[in-house]
């Protein structure tokens, strides 16, 4: 459990951290490439990522960039249902750039996150 004070300086890192554009991060980290990092483990099946990434991604209804599979396994004590999630994974060389017939998909060179123009991009 988290003491008062320690929730306030996370608090204040995670305000401070928002307020600094991705333009600024990302002049500061050249040749630097990002992923994304989650712990399946973790993962209760709510679909939050899937909503949020929808949201965040401008995806029309049906098309999630984020979906999230239930599994069943049986185990000795029965049957366990276990989620897990699929993002995007910014690939090296993603196959998503090299189907999108309008080029609305690319790879930015600068750090190697997959980005959709929704101004070219015809859905």
């Amino acid at each position: 459990m988290l003491d008062r004070r320690t929730l306030l300086k996370l608090i204040a890192s995670g305000t401070a951290f928002t307020a600094v554009s991705p333009q600024v991060v990302l002049a500061k980290t050249p040749g630097k490439h990002y992923a994304m990092v989650f712990d399946v483990r973790k993962c209760t099946g709510c679909l939050s990522c899937t909503v949020n990434c929808s949201i965040e991604n401008q995806t029309e209804p049906g098309r999630e960039r984020t979906v999230v599979n239930q599994l069943s396994l049986k185990n000795d004590d029965g049957v366990a249902m276990i989620a897990l999630p699929n993002q995007c994974n910014h690939c090296e060389n993603p196959t998503c750039v090299k189907a999108c017939p309008v080029k609305a998909t690319y790879k930015r060179p600068e750090d190697g996150i997959v980005v959709i123009d929704y101004d070219k991009c015809i859905h």
